[in-house]
């Protein structure tokens, strides 16, 4: 929240925490398989005024596998913080990008651009998104983060 993102009820009323990615022009899909990617666990969930149950508006958030494996206050700041990284990278790879920059002998460019410059670096499905995911060093980064992290906690039984 600290950051600007939406949570649906408005703050942390329960142990789960509804997150409405629909501002960021992300979907929970999107984000559900980034995170998967990163050693995250979230799941992708409808947002009230979705249209699309394929590409919901959120992410739904559980806290109580993190409390049971000793997680304090300043722990969950810590995964907000590797959230946040996952929403950077999600941001960068479903960006728009000038089309032409990709040809080094194009003459430079001047405003206003065509959108017939303008090319997705994901393209807007889910697999072109997810097909970005297992070359990406930022992706790959996180992930050892999020893994050297969690080691520091027990797991449970």
């Amino acid at each position: 929240i600290a950051r600007g993102y939406t949570v649906v009820s408005g703050g942390t009323d329960n142990h789960l925490v509804l997150w409405d990615l629909r501002p960021l022009k992300l979907t929970g899909s999107k984000m559900e398989r980034l995170c998967e990617a990163c050693a995250i666990s979230i799941n992708k969930n409808a947002i009230v005024g979705d249209t699309n149950a394929a590409a919901p508006g959120g992410v739904r958030l559980g806290t109580p596998a993190m409390t049971t494996r000793g997680f304090s206050e300043k722990d969950f700041e810590t995964v907000a913080e590797h959230l946040h990284a996952a929403v950077q990278i999600a941001l960068r790879l479903q960006v728009r990008r000038p089309a032409v920059l990709a040809c080094p002998l194009a003459p430079p460019l001047t405003l206003p651009w065509s959108p017939s410059l303008w090319q997705a670096v994901s393209g807007p499905k889910l697999a072109d998104f997810a097909a970005l995911l297992d070359e990406d060093t930022e992706v790959a980064e996180l992930r050892e983060r999020v893994v050297s992290f969690a080691r520091g906690f027990p797991m449970p039984g």
